[in-house]
């Protein structure tokens, strides 16, 4: 099962991320933050090598934290294999009472028993999201994906966008493998037997770039389902992990220390100075989840990064779990501003 990985540079990874896919995900992070911002999208944004045009807000079906998301087009140049690619950004939530009170409890009924156990948990709040709002989240992708143009469908977000954006990915596992693409199917059935087959051939390989993301799967006994799941999803979502961001280190590796650490913070105090529902009581309800939390394991490829002053050769123990978790490094222009710092000259990349 893959591990997160401490790092101090991009390259230091046994896989290094390339200059390329880091431009990708540059544009994965302003999407990320436009879609959380509420406002009206920019409809044109210009990078070194890349355009991100045509860009448009949906606002789902379901009440509650599934608010709304953001589709984009992304071009490069006319020889490149990435591009044009089709970009999904969701909407992160607002509220983080409300993320740990909503449905964080692993639900075991989704996939198939294997010799007669559950084997596979996926988190019940965001499954339920996607699944309530996939009708209308897949006849908008039909409908954007069915010009044959797009390369590629990139999903991404930031904390519970981020979230959203790998079970979307899961979602795409199930149809294949467990729903006989039965969902796509409905809400492509309009469509000429091609665009059909193009959109499925789109879903097959969607991929997703999350910013701080809390986990989303939970294994049971080791089976060879959940050795294909943990090798897909590893495959297809990338999480990028900023410092001591506490969220993306929940729930698997949720304590007392990292809960007492942030509500203690200088940002915790001051997001419930400006009323955004996070209390002693959230502690309390992550607490008395605990057991049923640890579940959740690391199953994206997580890529952890950080500065010359906040790192692991400066916390207790040189290691990422000594830090003192602190809300502040969670906000998602900490992390645009440190993933660009990266972007370095082709001859430092290796492929």
């Amino acid at each position: 099962m893959p591990h997160m990985r401490a790092m101090t540079d991009l390259f230091d990874s046994i896989e290094p991320r390339a200059l390329k896919m880091i431009c990708d995900d540059e544009v994965a992070a302003l999407l990320s933050m436009s879609a959380c911002s509420h406002g009206a999208a920019a409809q044109l944004i210009k990078l070194e090598s890349l355009t991100i045009t045509n860009i448009r807000r949906h606002s789902g079906p379901v009440e509650g934290l599934f608010s709304s998301f953001l589709v984009a087009e992304v071009q490069g140049p006319a020889d490149d294999s990435l591009y044009p690619a089709l970009f999904v950004a969701f909407t992160g939530s607002q509220d983080v009472e409300t993320t740990t009170n909503v449905g964080c409890s692993p639900n075991w009924d989704e996939f198939p028993a294997v010799d007669g156990q559950q084997r596979v948990a996926v988190h019940q709040g965001y499954f339920a999201e996607i699944k309530a709002a996939y009708t209308f989240l897949g006849e908008k992708l039909a409908e954007a994906l069915s010009n044959y143009k797009f390369k590629r469908l990139v999903f991404c977000g930031h904390s519970d966008g981020g979230a959203r954006a790998q079970m979307a990915v899961l979602f795409t596992f199930l149809e294949k493998h467990v729903h006989d693409w039965s969902n796509t199917k409905e809400v492509t059935s309009g469509m000429s037997e091609e665009a059909r087959m193009h959109i499925k051939s789109l879903y097959e390989k969607a991929s997703a770039v999350c910013f701080a993301s809390p986990h989303i799967l939970g294994f049971g006994t080791p089976c060879s389902l959940t050795c294909q799941l943990t090798n897909f999803m590893h495959s297809r979502v990338l999480n990028y992990c900023w410092r001591c961001d506490p969220v993306p280190k929940c729930s698997s590796h949720d304590n007392v220390k990292m809960l007492q650490d942030c509500l203690h913070s200088a940002s915790w105090k001051t997001a419930l100075a400006h009323g955004l529902g996070m209390g002693h009581q959230t502690l309390e309800v992550l607490l008395a989840n605990h057991e049923s939390l640890q579940v959740f394991n690391h199953i994206s490829k997580n890529i952890l990064f950080c500065d010359a002053v906040q790192c692991p050769e400066t916390w207790e123990g040189g290691s990422w779990s000594g830090c003192t978790y602190n809300l502040k490094d969670h906000y998602m222009d900490a992390y645009y501003n440190a993933l660009i710092g990266f972007k370095v000259p082709d001859t430092q990349t290796r492929d």
